[in-house]
């Protein structure tokens, strides 16, 4: 008998068992682990190690994540998975995280004396008056079980204590199991019998031991919760029934005989009656049997309390306990006549959603009843992979719990393995191995299902459940070394269908439903299996989505190595023509598990779109027409064609070769809005495109369109006044703008006798308020000539704000080398943190073609240009068009900065506005303030105002 964590709880809640491999969690990162090149080992740390591993080494690899006291998962070379889960436990998952098999030998400790490596920590004494045994479970609560009086030291041998005369005639023996303990009370003789009444042992520790049922116990700790259950006390002897005959030998053969750990076949045991108190268990052996002249000594009385069974029970016919002494009996009992049949619990939450590609259980046969091989029958329990089972029936489950052998037949074995001698020899044991394609049919059925246990049953009968009662087929198979071993595999993932390529295949719509622009697109599957491997992808093309439409085309298998990746086919010339198709990817891995696609449509267009009768229109600047006048007045441009086909997508735009913009159609027309930036002629060009991405072949359409020219708009001060304290204004402006004289500025003659403005650093000539809008275009020049090269940075001409001026032209002779030159300042905003750009031009070259310095007393001309409308981009430009005998000069330009409006004075002769700086020391004549940007031609050619001789 036993007390035991239930069966079912083990297998529904996960008592002491791992129930879903950590292979579920780790596959994600497989992959990337497969990529190293790792040392080859039968296990390895993780999932994707281990994965790593068997590929490059060729052999299995055991996923040491995986593993659980009952249970081993490989990796395969393939990249399938094999689990190798056991009904016994066959490992000890440590404290220090090392692995040990299991191993019941008794070693002592301070504490007692301990199983080396079991699944239960118990402590058997080594005599005296402390509890002879102490459970301890992973919680910390703790059971104790004591004798009446104080023990002697035991004998200890293997796995087992033995007390010896814990009373007259009477030992104690505590046998460590692999998954807790059994005791029993050895009764050696009659004599000792005629003394023996009850036997009653103490129970303490922080658990409690209660009734369960009528005659079963239950260990429940300080909630009420249940720890563990276990079945009625039994009492056995040590007698046997008389010699049998095996199936094909007349050889009397000697039944098995009972002992310590169990009856032999041929003895039925004697359930006994239990009381339970607060802290005491009461067992009372059966007097009849004791006093029975026919009772063979000794005679083993079981108390309850025996903790520990493993994941597999039996059912006889005549629902009464014994105890199978630790093997699973199958057929029928040739001592007794009775039927057995065994169960075997397997954890099998590893397979969960899995796709099993193989699976087989092995038993051992430790002996048949035949000397030649007999059938015995594997069966499928349903109830959701439970073993059933109840606290008052123990190990033993009851004769209709243990399901009906009909009705889901797993497969056969046949074999034999007498070890009895009536066959001419001792036959050794045998390997039982049920492989049939139903077991593996019946896993998956359940792993689909996400069933977490696994319970099947041996019969000794046929698929129709006779012949159960025919005596050659009586077996007895070890307890342990019990295995279901499965293979599986995880299907690739889904593929995804990825957009065509806009280059090649598809321009707006790249996505199902999409539109090319070829008869032979190349399609694309993002492909992926978590397990790693060699994926083949098949492309179908058809006429509808349906596997009964028209097949169009399709591929050989696209190999993507290593388990991702993208699997491209460029569908051959021929097949496609303008319409519609519909299309899939099917992938395969290299256990042939598969994965379709969601159907995707196709759309083949292949004639490009037309521009309309009138292409590009407006009614703001009509065709080859005079328009507004320049240049800050908008106008609509309408565009016009159509498509047989995919649809107009947009209309591609530009303006004299500019930048290109791009407009959407809708309905066959767009427009756009533009603002020429200069006068005269321009002309617009623009082509159409369709969704699939075809432009119409006849090119693009032009429109040329006139901007009327705005009367020219300048200040200019010729400064050849001749004296007084105002300069004046002789340019085309709407209000002439004088200048003042301030400080160390004169008018008058220079030393040729020609008018000019002299500055000496201190003084400036000023406007009343601004001149120049400076978030339009415009242009400053002057004639300057300076008696000795300045040493430091001068300014000629400004316009600014408050803090900032917008522009400064100016004299720097840090710049082109040391050599000096002049340059075109402009800030971005009106703050003293405001962004600067500077454009200063080169120096004028020699005849060698070196440069030089800038002249001292020859009269340059030097100009600014702002264009924010420029094909590039808003820039500054400066001009140094050296002396008054060459056109020529130097020019560099730069982006502008951010545009805004200085509504401060002009200044002539410095900078800074209300804070001046940089002083001009020279002289100036004809200075100009252009409302618009002057080219070079024009700074040449058209300023006629020349400097002084």
């Amino acid at each position: 008998m036993s007390v035991r964590t239930t069966l079912l709880a083990l297998l529904a809640s996960g008592l002491g068992l791992t129930l879903v491999s950590a292979s579920h969690v780790a596959r994600a990162s497989a992959a990337a682990a497969a990529a190293a090149a790792p040392a080859c080992s039968a296990e390895a740390a993780t999932e994707g190690e281990a994965v790593a591993m068997a590929g490059a080494c060729g052999a299995p690899v055991e996923v040491i994540a995986d593993r659980s006291e009952y249970q081993q998962v490989f990796a395969n070379p393939s990249g399938s998975r094999t689990a190798r889960v056991s009904s016994t436990p066959q490992r000890v998952h440590r404290a220090d995280g090392s692995w040990a098999a299991i191993d019941p030998t008794l070693v002592r400790t301070a504490a007692g004396w301990t199983p080396r490596a079991s699944l239960s920590d118990v402590v058997f004494s080594n005599g005296g008056s402390t509890p002879f045994m102490t459970w301890n479970t992973p919680s910390g609560a703790s059971l104790t079980l004591s004798w009446p009086t104080p023990l002697p030291a035991p004998v200890v041998s293997s796995d087992h204590v033995v007390y010896p005369s814990v009373l007259s005639g009477v030992d104690l023996q505590l046998t460590a199991t692999s998954t807790g303990f059994k005791q029993v009370l050895i009764v050696r003789t009659r004599a000792a019998a005629q003394a023996l009444d009850a036997v009653s042992l103490r129970v303490g520790g922080s658990l409690a031991v209660e009734r369960s049922g009528t005659t079963g116990l239950q260990v429940v700790d300080s909630s009420g919760s249940e720890v563990a259950d276990s079945p009625a006390s039994s009492m056995w002897d040590s007698g046997v029934e008389p010699a049998l005959q095996t199936d094909t030998d007349a050889s009397p053969v000697a039944p098995p005989t009972s002992t310590a750990d169990g009856p032999g076949p041929a003895t039925a045991s004697v359930p006994l009656p239990v009381d339970v108190t607060a802290d005491s268990i009461v067992v009372r052996p059966d007097r009849s049997m004791l006093t029975d002249p026919n009772t063979v000594f000794p005679v083993f009385v079981d108390p309850p309390l025996t903790q520990g069974r493993t994941l597999w029970v039996y059912a006889n016919n005549g629902n009464f306990n014994t105890d199978v002494n630790g093997q699973m009996w199958v057929g029928r009992n040739p001592y007794d006549g009775t039927l057995y049949r065994s169960l075997m619990g397997f954890n099998i939450g590893v397979l969960d959603g899995e796709q099993i590609l193989d699976a087989h259980i092995e038993a051992k046969l430790d002996h048949s009843y035949s000397c030649t091989p007999s059938g015995v029958y594997l069966y499928r329990l349903g109830g959701g992979g439970v073993i059933p089972g109840s606290a008052s029936t123990g190990d033993r489950v009851s004769w209709s719990s243990a399901g009906m052998p009909t009705s889901r037949y797993l497969g056969s074995w046949g074999g034999n393995a007498n070890e009895d001698g009536g066959c001419g020899s001792i036959q050794p044991d045998a390997q039982a191995v049920f492989d049939a394609s139903a077991l593996r049919s019946d896993l998956q059925l359940v792993a689909d299902a996400g069933w977490q246990g696994y319970t099947v049953g041996l019969c000794a009968c046929v698929p129709d459940g006779t012949g159960e009662s025919i005596q050659s087929r009586w077996k007895r198979f070890f307890g342990t070394g019990i295995y279901l071993v499965a293979t599986w595999d995880t299907p690739p993932n889904v593929p995804t269908a990825a957009a065509f390529s806009t280059t090649t295949d598809c321009y707006k719509a790249c996505a199902s439903p999409a539109w090319v622009r070829t008869a032979t697109p190349t399609l694309r599957a993002n492909v992926s299996d978590d397990d790693g491997g060699n994926l083949s992808t098949v492309f179908t093309m058809r006429t509808g989505c349906s596997s009964s439409t028209t097949l169009v085309a399709q591929s050989a298998g696209v190999v993507v190595a290593g388990g991702s990746g993208t699997a491209p086919w460029k569908v051959p010339a021929g097949k496609l023509s303008a319409g519609t198709y519909y299309w899939s990817v099917h992938v395969t891995d290299e256990d042939g598990l598969g994965a379709t696609s969601a159907c995707q449509t196709l759309r083949v267009d292949l004639t490009p779109p037309v521009l309309g009768a009138v292409p590009i229109g407006s009614a703001e600047y009509p065709d080859k027409d005079w328009g507004p006048v320049c240049c800050d007045k908008p106008g609509t441009f309408a565009f016009s064609g159509s498509d047989s086909g995919s649809g107009l997508a947009d209309y591609t735009w530009h303006v004299d070769g500019g930048s290109s913009r791009v407009v959407a159609a809708a309905g066959g027309a767009a427009s756009a809005t533009f603002t020429p930036p200069t006068d005269m002629v321009h002309v617009m060009y623009a082509r159409v495109r369709d969704v699939a991405g075809w432009v119409d072949t006849a090119g693009d359409a032009s429109y040329q369109f006139w901007v009327t020219p705005q009367p020219e708009k300048y200040s200019r001060w010729m400064l050849d006044d001749g004296s007084g304290s105002t300069a004046a204004d002789t340019g085309a402006n709407d209000t002439a703008m004088p200048g003042a004289l301030t400080g160390g500025v004169g008018l008058g003659p220079d030393a040729a006798g020609t008018q000019v403005a002299t500055f000496t650093g201190a003084g400036a000539i000023t406007t009343s308020s601004a001149v120049l809008d400076t978030t339009r275009a415009f242009t400053v020049a002057a004639w300057v000539r300076f008696p000795v090269v300045p040493t430091t940075t001068q300014t000629l001409l400004s316009q600014g704000g408050v803090n900032q001026d917008r522009f400064r032209l100016q004299y720097d002779p840090s710049v082109n080398g040391g050599h000096g030159g002049f340059c075109f300042r402009m800030t971005g905003s009106d703050s003293a943190s405001a962004s600067v750009s500077t454009a200063c031009a080169p120096s004028l070259k020699d005849g060698s073609g070196n440069p030089v310095d800038v002249p001292a007393n020859q009269w340059v001309q030097v100009a600014g240009v702002f264009d924010p409308n420029a094909s590039g981009g808003p820039t500054t430009t400066a001009y140094f068009m050296g002396g008054p005998s060459q056109c020529s000069g130097t020019k560099s330009a730069v982006t502008a900065p951010t545009n805004w409006s200085a509504t401060q004075r002009f200044v002539i002769g410095r900078g800074g506005g209300s804070t001046p700086t940089e002083w001009l020391t020279g002289e100036l004549s004809a200075v100009y303030a252009f409302r618009r940007p002057l080219n070079e031609f024009e700074l040449c050619t058209q300023l006629v105002d020349q400097p002084p001789a």
